[in-house]
């Protein structure tokens, strides 16, 4: 997934499709629309909240996260595609670790040696993951918005444990 400045194409007729459909009766939660009171869409960057989940390891924020399939070969240039795709499955693995510390999950890759449309589909279910963590972050008032009054990126703000081991 990438981002794109908004244009008459983008955010596109699924995003507007979406908002119109699924989304009615919700509020689109902006940087002037803080609360969590009631239905509301949040967007999230999957990859920049990513980023954020692994500060923790020496406060300091990574450059980027290698998990995108479609860049393997510029990630690794030298390796095989099949040798790409395994290294992608290791960066995989270490998210959905450091996502397992922070909220009950019990996902395992299962996708070697399979068609790349099951491998893109596991990368989105890591991007789908990722963006329900954001939204837990949010209820839980550990988000920030970045944007203005129309649209807001929203990033987790801090690291917090499990939500059974605060208890």
């Amino acid at each position: 997934m990438a981002t794109h400045t908004p244009t008459e194409q983008r955010p596109g007729k699924v995003s507007i499709d979406f908002m119109r459909d699924a989304a009615a009766g919700f509020t689109l939660r902006t940087c002037s629309s803080r609360t969590n009171g009631g239905p509301s869409v949040l967007e999230a960057y999957p990859h920049v909240a990513l980023l954020k989940l692994f500060q923790e390891d020496d406060g300091q924020l990574p450059e980027r996260l290698r998990y995108k399939l479609s860049r393997r070969k510029a990630y690794w240039p030298t390796l095989s595609p099949e040798e790409g795709r395994e290294e992608i499955k290791r960066e995989w693995e270490r998210i959905l670790a450091r996502l397992k510390s922070k909220i009950d999950l019990d996902l395992e890759i299962a996708c070697a040696g399979r068609k790349l449309r099951c491998w893109k589909a596991w990368e989105d279910v890591i991007d789908a993951i990722v963006c329900c963590w954001v939204g837990l972050q949010w209820l839980a008032g550990r988000a920030k918005p970045y944007g203005d009054a129309e649209a807001a990126i929203w990033v987790p703000n801090g690291i917090e444990r499990k939500a059974h081991d605060v208890a």
